[in-house]
């Protein structure tokens, strides 16, 4: 055989060796790669947030009980967390993400513990929660934050409505590592605490009960085809009645579907008072200042 022949044998040999060497070192960086998504997912999940005072100047006390469960379903605090927990969303590869069953919970937490998971976003151990609204709680009142306490330390331990808790898979870490996962914890500002509800009122159910899913003057997109139209441009459209009626039924003015919306006026927004409602749209239809 001659030399000739034997050229294009050991290019070719020679070319095998080099993908070779060049998948391997590509594996090699996706392995490096995909760790440090993982480090770094585990770094923000497992990062300490410095938690703020915890005190209340109204305590949780037995007359508030009733208020407490009206507000605990007012407030959203339901629709999440049921009566034993549910699951918020599930999806292959992303993960799934689990509000917990609060009976079971709850009597391993000191009230200051719940002041700062619902307040500031933070867990005993000082993590923090994961799409809790703590960007409209952390301005509840002391005595609405109360009731709900007072409410929930009555309530017995009830079975887990669904087995196992929050878990991510590797879409779920990059989204995280990506910092695409809202930190409840850095939602959170430093308000000032409150005894009682201040005025005017429906500026407080604007900014505790609304703000979770509205800004006030600007629509919010939810990240998956839900835009929420600004406050103040819906409530203007309605008459005082036509709003309740909204707020009650979900149903607007021209009889769309309003998916999100409706499912809040059956569920947290059917137990606001009257009065509260037309406090609410008596802010949102006044001039700005």
């Amino acid at each position: 055989m001659t030399t000739a022949t034997l050229e294009p044998r050991r290019t070719s040999r020679g070319l095998k060796r080099w993908a070779r060497r060049l998948l391997g070192g590509a594996a090699a960086l996706a392995l490096l790669a995909a760790g440090g998504i993982w480090l770094k997912a585990e770094a923000a999940l497992h990062r300490h947030w410095p938690a703020g005072p915890a005190e209340l100047a109204v305590a949780p006390a037995p007359a508030l009980v009733p208020e407490g469960e009206r507000l605990f379903r007012a407030f959203g605090c339901h629709d999440c967390h049921q009566d034993a927990g549910r699951v918020l969303f599930e999806a292959r590869g992303v993960g799934r993400l689990v509000a917990p069953n609060l009976t079971r919970s709850l009597p391993g937490f000191t009230d200051a513990d719940l002041v700062r998971a619902v307040r500031q976003g933070i867990r005993p151990d000082g993590t923090s929660l994961v799409v809790m609204p703590t960007g409209a709680l952390d301005e509840i009142s002391d005595r609405d934050l109360a009731a709900i306490l007072a409410y929930l330390r009555t309530v017995p331990p009830r079975p887990d409505a669904v087995s196992g808790g929050t878990d991510w898979g590797p879409l779920g870490r990059v989204a995280i590592a990506a910092g695409a996962i809202p930190f409840s914890a850095a939602a959170a500002e430093a308000g000032v605490a409150r005894p009682e509800r201040p005025a005017p009122e429906g500026a407080y159910l604007a900014r505790t009960i609304c703000a979770g899913c509205h800004d006030l003057d600007l629509p919010r997109d939810d990240g998956l085809g839900f835009v929420a139209p600004a406050l103040r441009d819906v409530a203007p459209a309605y008459s005082a009645d036509g709003f309740r009626h909204l707020l009650r039924t979900g149903a607007p003015l021209d009889g769309r579907d309003l998916g999100p919306m409706k499912e809040a006026a059956l569920g947290a927004l059917s137990h606001l008072t009257d009065p509260e409602i037309d406090a609410l749209y008596g802010y949102l239809t006044e001039a700005p200042e």
